[in-house]
């Protein structure tokens, strides 16, 4: 909340690197996506996903970065 997005995604990086956990990925994907890095936060949400595929915030992230990549179909499925 101080808006340290760039620190933030140093630490959080390194949390995910020594244990990683579906919840970890999904906020280094917020922080990638408030940094304006809409390619890392995708990667980020896929790999919060691929650990807990009923993830509710990667969801949540990965159905906004769709529908900002014009993916409505993608996003749709998504969501349902």
């Amino acid at each position: 909340d101080a808006g340290r997005l760039a620190d933030a995604r140093l630490e959080c990086q390194a949390v995910v690197t020594a244990s990683p956990s579906a919840d970890g990925f999904a906020l280094l994907g917020v922080i990638h996506h408030a940094l304006g890095r809409p390619a890392d936060a995708g990667d980020a949400v896929r790999k919060a996903l691929y650990l807990d595929p009923n993830h509710r915030e990667a969801l949540a992230l990965a159905v906004l970065l769709a529908r900002a990549a014009g993916q409505a179909d993608r996003a749709a499925v998504l969501q349902a």
